[in-house]
């Protein structure tokens, strides 16, 4: 099953639609700001068994959605009552980045059910100063990502992950001067979806090697810039249609 948001254009939204595959489009929340209400890794945190998200975001416009996710996934769902708000860092309550076992996040602001979570499973919490930390990196494998973010290349080198280190924007996100690479993928059995052509960024080249060195394989959309959806997740389906 794909999860995206609604903001993902009709253009590489088709291009998701691929046989076999169910898609969920999130609905935006209003107490967002418009160009990532939608985005999953915003609203919602996925960590292995459990969805993480907010009560009224479920209740007021979401319930559909989330509900049909459970439904195929058996995953449970876990609300929490921490309404967001629009200004950083009241946003970002949802967005940690899970490599391996480690948890990057902004622990001073990531929901405690995210950070409860993480060491009822005895994953390691790595405190960043980058907030947006699901956005800032993909997860590539259980040792190894690719960020632009400084604060999360050296937080991830501390832990012996192997790290790309890429420029800063070639990454679209309207409404702000760039997006993040991590919001601009996802990572499903053995392959790394890029939203967009990496052959578009000036380091495309480097992030695919990287992750065939890795053992993953890369697909892409192309001949589209890169496009930040606030991550795509692949959940696996437990029952199939």
């Amino acid at each position: 099953m794909i999860l995206i948001g609604q903001s993902v254009p009709p253009k590489y939204i088709s291009y998701l639609r691929s046989p076999g595959q169910s898609l969920i489009i999130l609905p935006p929340d209003p107490r967002l700001p418009e160009p990532i209400a939608s985005h999953p890794d915003i609203l919602l945190f996925w960590d292995q068994d459990t969805l993480i998200t907010d009560r009224t975001y479920y209740l007021e416009f979401a319930r559909k959605e989330l509900d049909e996710v459970c439904a195929f996934t058996g995953l449970h769902l876990q609300l929490t009552d921490e309404p967001p708000q629009p200004q950083y860092p009241q946003d970002i309550r949802f967005n940690a980045l899970r490599v391996g076992s480690c948890l990057f996040c902004h622990p001073t602001h990531t929901s405690p059910a995210v950070t409860d979570s993480a060491l009822r499973k005895n994953w390691n919490i790595i405190p960043t100063n980058q907030g947006y930390a699901r956005c800032a990196a993909c997860p590539i494998g259980s040792d190894a990502l690719i960020t632009a973010d400084p604060a999360i290349a050296s937080a991830a080198k501390k832990q012996n992950l192997d790290v790309c280190i890429i420029r800063q924007g070639h990454v679209l996100l309207p409404g702000y001067p760039h997006g993040f690479i991590g919001g601009c993928c996802g990572v499903y059995e053995n392959t790394v979806l890029f939203c967009g052509d990496p052959h578009l960024h000036p380091d495309g080249e480097r992030m695919l090697s990287f992750v065939r060195a890795h053992g993953l394989e890369p697909q892409w959309i192309p001949d589209l810039p890169l496009f930040d959806a606030g991550s795509i997740f692949f959940i696996p389906e437990r029952n199939p249609r």
